[in-house]
């Protein structure tokens, strides 16, 4: 129901009492002006008539001196002095009414003049008449002087007079007018207010009524509320300020197991647990100080039987005129909530307890598994270097083959627990995305050589140089999708293809396609693809083996990465797998690259030197895999060198038949036909004393070639292509400084691998040791053994060290705090370089144990070819620091 507005009820009556008081103001000053006007009436008669008076008494006194000089009569004579007398009086009165009036003043002040002329002229004759009679008088005092000053005197007043007259005219209408007003305003102004004060009382008339009405409906709707409130299933409740029942409804008389007369006018903190009160009081103390009008709370209550329930309650504040008096509370009861809530905490933390003793175990088996593996799969590698009968070849090859199965799946089993567990953590450092695939086709290269497969890769030009991410992790994601590739491909070629589309935050959001050419997938088993310890088919993994965790582990860590993993498949003709990867938008600059060219970051950008010498320099390409044409074709593209690209040897003939220039051509060793080494014979003969440069594309399988045809051919590059190696080969080729010299190849010069160095091994594992000693004796180097931490430490002291190797898990003091002491104590120009050792981590956990004291890491099981790289690494650190 609406109700009348106090506000405008009140509004009426203060315009009420406005129009009052405006009509009061009004009545007062026409009142005001209507005595003012009066006094001016009044005034203005007076003026007439003392204008008349003076006019008759200057005559009767002239008349009175007159009869005085016919007669000589004294008694007329004693009369002309009071008349001229009084006259003169009047003058003054006359001024003293006319002081505003300037017109009046000067013409009093001129009449005031002829009177005290005229009545000097009266004196004198009145004087001679006395004394020489009335001849003489006559005779000297004329009758006719004075005539002149009379009639001037008169003309004053009578003007003074008719002025006033006019005055008096004009003020009597205008008090008439005034007076007119003055009704019209009182008529007018208690009319409005009569109005006024009729709508107030019908408004007040019709509040009242109103209200009657409301208070009727109101206590029917508090019975039906009450009625409501009595009949609700939830606790409802009320307090006042001082936190003390005023009412709880037979619901919570009931589940409390009160009495309404127990519970009333009782502290609710007295029902509160002691351990609760603090954060039950606290609670509301809060809502109070926010005057947040409603909130949620949950808390346990003691009932009268003394059982503890939990209660869940909506708190409303209670208001009167503004001020808080109080809150109203619905409460229900969630105590089997909360009881299981409570199982599931239990059981939750005892999942996480099992979790980690499960990953704890998984760790502690990696590492307990690896020591014994590292003995097998290293002792087995030195073995096989040794003279062995086929039989005997074929026993080590089987247990070189099974060891190094077991080490994956020992790497997948820890990496998925790892994930499982949440204590997988992300790297952020910079690195180059073309780099991290030409390690992966490094690694994987050997198998696709047995395989015959072409391992190509693009990377797109919008993709950053370097790139802020964890590059060991998309290694290993990269690395389980084409090894899978190449595992389910039995011919033809897995192409890499990488660019960037951009996130809507500015970040780099990578997107990876790994293209292969193999048996494809069932549409109704990709599904399956990304499951733990699942594959597409049994068969299959009795056929090519694996765990099947390696989808699942690269799905989550492309999860953990902000991207997401999917693939798209013809069964028949091969499989797309996509995967997607965030990076962070801040980039490392190029220019700051090219401003550090000793950085130690993979792959570095472009040096702006060598562009020079690529640009516009005309490249001839010809391979028979149109995906390889596309993949060089796009890298002369980036190094602004023009290509022409066939497959056809035909065709390239042709061109050099032609007359075409060319400053490169880069041939493929394996194609069919004639050859890529009969193509380069006939191009050498058609093109005999040209500068142009021919390099010659050649398999792994294919390395004895370089020494059949060096002289044939300026550069050999070794499949899988790389960026880096086709260009460095391009330069050499082109530099002028290297036409004479030796042909080149795409494989690093180890200088100074040969060199013997002195190298300490700090390892506790008997088995560890004798086979770290013979497999540095074999690459001819002096080794010392050592047990423990302490004895590394000081036999550093003691004697000069080229490298040390140190197990991370040595007794007493471990290996990275060797490092670090070793490195504080010698500083890093004196002490030797240090390897730390593993058995309990994979390739994924190396950049963690990266810092300073630590120069490299090595996994176990160790190889032979790791160790010979990781000390090729360091002889090239020492002669770049000695140079």
């Amino acid at each position: 129901m609406k109700y009348l507005n106090p506000f405008n009820l009140n509004l009426g009556f203060i315009f009420s009492l406005l129009i009052l008081a405006v009509i009061a103001g009004m009545s007062y000053q026409t009142t005001q002006r209507l005595v003012e006007n009066t006094d001016a009436l009044g005034q203005s008669v007076e003026i007439l008539s003392l204008v008349q008076s003076v006019l008759n008494n200057v005559a009767n006194a002239q008349a009175e001196a007159h009869a005085y000089d016919v007669t000589g009569n004294q008694s007329y004579a004693n009369r002309v002095d009071p008349l001229l007398t009084k006259a003169a009086k009047e003058l003054n009165r006359l001024r003293e009414l006319s002081v505003s009036n300037n017109l009046y003043l000067r013409m009093i002040y001129e009449a005031r003049q002829l009177l005290e002329r005229r009545d000097q002229q009266i004196r004198r004759k009145m004087a001679i008449r006395d004394s020489l009679g009335l001849a003489a008088a006559e005779r000297l005092q004329p009758i006719s002087m004075g005539d002149l000053e009379r009639q001037e005197l008169q003309s004053l007043l009578r003007t003074i007079e008719k002025l006033e007259n006019e005055a008096l005219v004009e003020r009597r209408a205008e008090s008439r007018q005034r007076a007119q007003q003055t009704i019209f305003a009182l008529l007018e102004g208690t009319g409005i207010s009569v109005i006024v004060l009729i709508i107030v009382f019908v408004s007040l008339r019709s509040e009242i009524q109103r209200r009657q009405k409301a208070e009727t409906s109101l206590k029917e709707s508090e019975t039906k509320y009450r009625e409501i409130v009595e009949s609700a299933t939830d606790i409802i409740y009320r307090a006042d300020e001082s936190g003390r029942f005023t009412y709880a409804n037979p619901v919570a008389l009931r589940i409390l197991g009160y009495i309404e007369q127990e519970l009333i006018g009782r502290r609710y903190l007295e029902l509160i647990p002691a351990y609760y009160r603090a954060q039950t009081l606290r609670f509301y103390l809060e809502q109070r100080a926010s005057m947040k009008e409603s909130s949620y709370f949950e808390f346990p209550t003691i009932a009268r039987d003394g059982r503890e329930i939990w209660l869940g309650q909506n708190v409303q504040l209670l208001r009167e005129e503004g001020r808080i008096v109080g809150w109203q509370a619905v409460a229900r009861d969630i105590t089997e909530r909360k009881r299981v809530e409570e199982e599931l905490r239990h059981a939750k933390e005892a999942a996480e307890s099992a979790t980690k003793a499960k990953s704890e175990f998984l760790a502690m088996m990696s590492h307990e598994i690896r020591t014994p593996m590292n003995g097998v799969i290293g002792m087995t590698d030195l073995l096989w270097r040794t003279p062995l009968n086929e039989e005997q070849r074929d026993y080590v090859n089987t247990i070189r083959t099974s060891g190094e199965s077991l080490l994956t799946i020992i790497n997948d089993i820890l990496d998925f627990s790892k994930i499982e567990s949440h204590r997988l953590d992300l790297d952020h450092q910079p690195f180059s995305v073309q780099q991290c695939i030409d390690d992966c086709f490094d690694l994987l290269a050997p198998k696709a050589t047995e395989k015959n497969l072409e391992l190509l890769s693009l990377v797109e030009s919008d993709i950053p140089t370097l790139v802020i991410g964890d590059a060991v992790r998309l290694r290993q994601i990269l690395v389980n999708l084409i090894s899978n590739a190449i595992k389910f491909t039995p011919r033809g070629e897995v192409f890499v293809h990488v660019d960037n589309q951009r996130a809507s935050s500015g970040a780099n959001m990578l997107h990876f396609s790994i293209r292969d050419t193999g048996i494809g997938i069932p549409p109704l088993k990709v599904e399956r693809l990304f499951k733990a310890f699942s594959q597409v088919d049994s068969s299959l993994t009795r056929k090519f083996g694996g765990t099947g965790l390696g989808l699942a582990i690269s799905s989550r860590l492309t999860e953990l990465m902000g991207g997401r993993l999917w693939v798209e498949s013809t069964e028949g003709i091969g499989s797309i797998f996509h995967f997607t990867v965030r990076l962070p938008a801040r980039l490392v600059s190029d220019e700051s690259e090219r401003a550090a060219p000793t950085s130690k970051v993979p792959n570095e950008p472009f040096d702006a030197q060598v562009f020079p010498l690529l640009a516009n320099k005309r490249v001839l390409l010809v391979h028979q895999n149109a995906t390889s044409l596309k993949v060089l074709a796009s890298y002369c593209q980036r190094w602004s060198m023009p290509a022409r690209a066939t497959s056809s040897q035909e065709q390239a003939l042709e061109w050099i038949r032609s007359n075409e220039e060319f400053d490169v051509a880069l041939l493929d060793a394996s194609m069919p036909g004639v050859g890529g080494i009969e193509l380069g014979s006939r191009i050498r003969s058609l093109r005999s004393g040209s500068k142009m440069r021919v390099a010659l594309v050649i398999s792994p399988a294919q390395e004895e070639l370089k020494k059949s045809y060096a002289s044939l051919f300026d550069a050999f590059i070794s499949t899988p292509l790389k960026s880096g190696d086709v260009r460095k080969s391009f330069v050499q080729m082109l530099k002028k400084e290297d036409a004479s010299e030796a042909p080149t190849s795409s494989a690093v010069d180890h200088a100074g691998a040969g060199r013997p160095l002195r190298i300490l091994v700090a390892e506790d594992d008997y088995t560890n040791q004798r086979l770290m000693e013979r497999m540095l004796n074999q690459l001819g180097h002096s080794v010392q053994i050592v047990t423990s931490g302490e004895a590394a430490q000081k036999e550093v002291r003691s004697h000069s060290y080229n490298v040390l190797f140190v197990d991370i898990h040595l007794p007493g003091l471990d290996g990275l705090s060797v490092a670090e002491l070793i490195h504080q104590e010698l500083g890093e120009a004196r002490r030797p370089k240090l390897i730390v050792m593993s058995a309990d981590m994979t390739d994924a956990d190396r950049a963690a144990y990266v810092r300073p004291g630590v120069d490299d890491v090595l996994s176990k099981p160790i190889r032979l070819e790791e160790v010979q790289r990781k000390l090729e690494l360091v002889v090239r650190q020492q002669h770049s620091l000695a140079g």
